[in-house]
């Protein structure tokens, strides 16, 4: 499989998208040019440099990591993996209830306090499975947010895809990714489509009205592709409980549950 391109050239086709000169990042992260330039022509970014980026580009200090391929800080990675188990039912939970209640939902995740982490947390290479691919990288953003099963189901909830579990743990070994199959990832990862799109390479320029629409969020005719008018708030807290227990998660979903009854 063909690795992902370095860092530098992630940042660099999101910022040509974006339309963000070097000059205007360095100023926003609060890092020097010449560490910003020479990580666009290829240098490693060190972690603190990658925190500093999240904040400048309204993105997860996490997906960075794994976009520069490097494992994720233990303060940053999913504090529970048996919390993975909950994650797909909560949002079975919770898509269906009104913004209101989705709202006390993620209130009441905010306030639950942050636990121990119940065990050590075992570092991974970034050479590990998933492939160190495009498809891998989408994988680990998935496994970020503590969704290492039943992936499936959470995009057909979020995007009415009908996907076989083995059909979406194939992505991870792909470097291209279907239209439908990257909107459905982006929907569940709380990242535009589009953008994901620039990461891979695609040429947007290149691209026919209709693909180009669907990327930007307009439903193409006859896709089986339908976002739930939920799907955003719905990623949002599939983020929020990644640092969350098993059992904290099972109360969430429990909490979720009482309000279908009010």
């Amino acid at each position: 499989m063909t690795r992902l391109p370095s860092f530098g050239v992630l940042l660099g086709r999101l910022l040509d998208h974006r339309n963000v000169d070097v000059g205007a990042l360095s100023q926003a992260a609060a890092v020097s040019e010449s560490e910003l330039q020479g990580v666009l022509d290829g240098a490693e970014p060190s972690p603190s440099l990658l925190r500093r980026l999240a904040v400048a580009l309204n993105l997860h200090a996490a997906d960075l990591f794994v976009m520069a391929g490097l494992a994720v800080p233990d303060d940053l990675a999913p504090l529970d993996p048996q919390a993975n188990a909950w994650v797909a039912r909560l949002v079975t939970c919770t898509v269906r209830l009104p913004a209101e209640q989705r709202r006390r939902v993620r209130e009441f995740v905010r306030s639950m306090p942050q636990q121990e982490r119940p065990q050590p947390a075992s570092p991974a290479s970034a050479d590990q499975w998933p492939p160190p691919g495009f498809g891998g990288m989408l994988m680990r953003m998935l496994f970020n947010r503590n969704l290492r099963m039943r992936k499936a189901g959470v995009i057909w909830h979020l995007t009415g895809m009908p996907l076989s579990e083995s059909t979406v743990h194939a992505v991870g070994h792909r470097n291209e990714v279907s239209l439908e199959m990257l909107i459905g990832f982006a929907t569940v990862l709380g990242i535009p489509a589009v953008e994901l799109a620039v990461l891979n390479g695609v040429k947007l320029a290149g691209l026919d009205g209709a693909h180009l629409a669907a990327l930007e969020g307009v439903e193409p005719p006859g896709s089986s592709l339908h976002v739930n008018p939920a799907a955003d708030d719905i990623a949002e807290l599939i983020w929020d409980v990644r640092r969350l227990t098993a059992d904290q998660v099972r109360q969430v979903c429990e909490q979720a549950e009482s309000m279908r009854n009010e």
